[in-house]
């Protein structure tokens, strides 16, 4: 029977922590890349509705960008199928037609897997009916167009409202982007 000396043995204190060094070092790569294949996995699976019920889950702010270029900053209140609505910095309501969202941007450093569904398949209308009463001062972005306003109604596929010349404006349900309540409104 021979012996080696423990210098020059392949299970040496050197070869073995060289060998863990390496174990070590591969096995964080493969972590890390594990990491990145779920990451990609998840992302490749987000949908809107979903990136925004994980923000409104977080309660953590969120600037969400519309296509008519206005950006809304503040907490996700609600999200359904139809609709997202954010309640702002400046207590504003606003109700966003998810069609209409360009952008969303979660707070500095915070990412959602975005997998998550909408906790409601409420139609706008419906969405509209339960944020908005009878006097409520709104903001409307339809068609390029603002109407700001009292609000009177909302019928079947219109919004009605009284404008500042007390005139009353038709608002076309299918053609609004977002709808603003101002935070002298009865929500709150």
């Amino acid at each position: 029977m021979t012996t080696q000396s423990p210098d020059t043995s392949p299970g040496s204190d050197d070869e073995i922590g060289a060998w863990l060094l390496r174990f070590m070092a591969d096995d964080a790569a493969d972590g890390r890349a594990r990491v990145e294949t779920w990451r990609r996995r998840n992302d490749e699976s987000a949908t809107l509705t979903g990136v925004l019920a994980d923000i409104a889950e977080s309660r953590r702010s969120v600037e969400v960008h519309t296509i008519s270029g206005n950006a809304h900053v503040g907490r996700v209140a609600y999200v359904a199928d139809a609709a997202v609505v954010i309640e702002s910095l400046d207590r504003h309501l606003v109700v966003i037609r998810m069609s209409a969202v360009a952008a969303v941007v979660p707070e500095r450093g915070f990412r959602v897997p975005g997998e998550d569904v909408s906790t409601s398949t409420r139609s706008f209308r419906a969405i509209v009916d339960a944020v908005v009463e009878p006097g409520d001062f709104l903001t409307v972005l339809a068609g390029g167009s603002s109407v700001v306003g009292e609000f009177l109604s909302c019928g079947q596929d219109v919004l009605l409202m009284r404008g500042a010349t007390n005139r009353t404006a038709y608002i076309a349900l299918d053609a609004i982007c977002e709808i603003s309540v101002t935070a002298n409104s009865g929500w709150r």
